[in-house]
């Protein structure tokens, strides 16, 4: 065990972007830290749990972060866990509070039990937080093929469509947020419109979708998600 730190910082040595250089440039903008280099996978758990009464523990592994899928859209990147054990992110938070977990070399990073209820809520806030991050690609894609005549722009608009599914997708398979998902449709329904039309034709249309975009961000962060914001009505 480490004897006891103030700050520590653990280096993955063996990820693409880690060198001697970058690693003591981090250490330097750091200040005072003890640097710890891991050996072998799992040895970063190790050595922040050998470590757990620092002040504060910090990881560079390449870009600066544990090397794991967002958190921004881990509802719809199942299945999930090394040996895709899981389906759902439902499934996924609750793996945290079982006694496999609790038995595990991690467990010390759950602080605090949540019951049945406030596990749903979790998984259920995940969910809304893919479904806003999906939304905001959508609109950076719909606003460059709005003020850009660019052949490249039915490919884009594509991409934004695949995404807006995965918003939609995400809300639907637990029933979340109704009015969202009603907003998105005809979001939805909008931009086949413009992706079928001609590139030129296409800045109008897409004025509509963003509009249908911004209502449904504001939707999702203003209503419980299963609760009923008044949302159905299309635009004119």
């Amino acid at each position: 065990m480490l004897a006891p730190i103030m700050r520590l910082l653990i280096v993955n040595p063996f990820a693409s972007g880690v060198s001697d250089e970058r690693a003591d440039q981090v250490r330097r903008a750091l200040g005072d830290v003890e640097v710890a280099r891991t050996e072998h996978p799992g040895h970063a758990t190790e050595l922040a749990q050998a470590s757990r009464d620092a002040e504060a523990v910090y990881v560079f592994s390449g870009d600066g972060t544990f090397n794991a899928p967002p958190l921004a859209e881990a509802a719809d990147t199942p299945p999930f866990f090394h040996n895709n054990a899981v389906d759902t992110i439902e499934a996924a938070v609750s793996f945290y509070f079982t006694q496999t977990f609790r038995d595990s070399p991690s467990s010390f990073l759950i602080g605090e039990e949540l019951s049945a209820d406030q596990q749903a809520d979790l998984a259920a806030f995940l969910r809304v937080i893919n479904a806003s991050t999906n939304v905001d690609q959508v609109r950076k894609r719909v606003e460059y093929v709005q003020s850009v005549r660019s052949p490249g722009n039915t490919e884009l608009l594509e991409l934004a469509l695949a995404d807006l599914d995965d918003a939609r997708g995400v809300l639907a398979d637990k029933a979340l947020n109704p009015d969202a998902q009603s907003l998105l449709n005809s979001a939805e329904l909008a931009l086949k419109g413009a992706l079928n039309g001609k590139d030129r034709d296409r800045p109008s249309p897409l004025g509509k979708v963003l509009t249908l975009l911004d209502r449904a961000k504001a939707t999702l962060f203003s209503a419980p998600p299963d609760g009923d914001g008044g949302g159905e009505d299309e635009l004119e």
